[in-house]
């Protein structure tokens, strides 16, 4: 007799997926240009992209300061927020500039943690076809820089190709920050669905 073992988290987070707007950048590369671009993704000094990963990892190491915060002085607690606010949206504004000369598109995608898909009006990609991913959240405003490889790339009766991405991530705190934007985003469309 056999006994069906629960999921566990880690394979949960895996198959777990949200709809959302992304302005969305790939260029195919190979697989020396991904080396070299981890590397360079990892070294110490930070990009526009890197930026969001790194608030979000300063963030979550304040956790228990900023709820002392809220406990001591509403008004204390309120300016924090502001701060961030303010953070955030420097930290968008700078994400959106990294694209440079790049053309990001709008693009509406379900993502998880372990990957996308989406729809492209550009040309099909083979599977196994390495992207450098260049992403900016709507919902949240935040930026994230990855790598992905097509699994899947399939046409639609409208036009364009149907892409199906796994992520790899330069960084694991980049797939943590995926996963909280992801839960942010859950939380925001069960909000709109009961009408707050």
């Amino acid at each position: 007799m056999s006994h069906h073992q629960p999921p566990d988290s880690d394979e949960r987070r895996a198959h777990f997926r949200v709809p959302d707007t992304l302005l969305l950048d790939y260029e195919p590369i190979d697989e020396g240009q991904m080396e070299s671009r981890r590397e360079e993704m990892a070294g110490r000094w930070p990009n526009a992209f890197m930026l969001a990963s790194r608030l979000h990892e300063i963030r979550e190491g304040a956790t228990v300061l900023r709820r002392h915060a809220r406990q001591e002085s509403a008004v204390f607690s309120k300016l924090v927020d502001t701060l961030d606010q303010s953070i955030d949206l420097l930290a968008e504004t700078l994400a959106v500039q990294a694209f440079g000369n790049r053309v990001a598109k709008v693009t509406d995608v379900n993502i998880g943690a372990g990957g996308m898909d989406f729809i492209s009006s550009d040309g099909a990609l083979p599977p196994g076809s390495i992207l450098d991913l260049r992403m900016l959240f709507h919902s949240t405003g935040a930026g994230l820089r990855m790598f992905g490889r097509v699994r899947h790339c399939d046409r639609v009766a409208t036009g364009g190709h149907r892409l199906g991405i796994e992520f790899e991530f330069a960084r694991e705190h980049d797939r943590e920050l995926l996963v909280h934007l992801m839960l942010r985003r859950e939380a925001q469309l069960l909000r709109e669905e009961r009408g707050d």
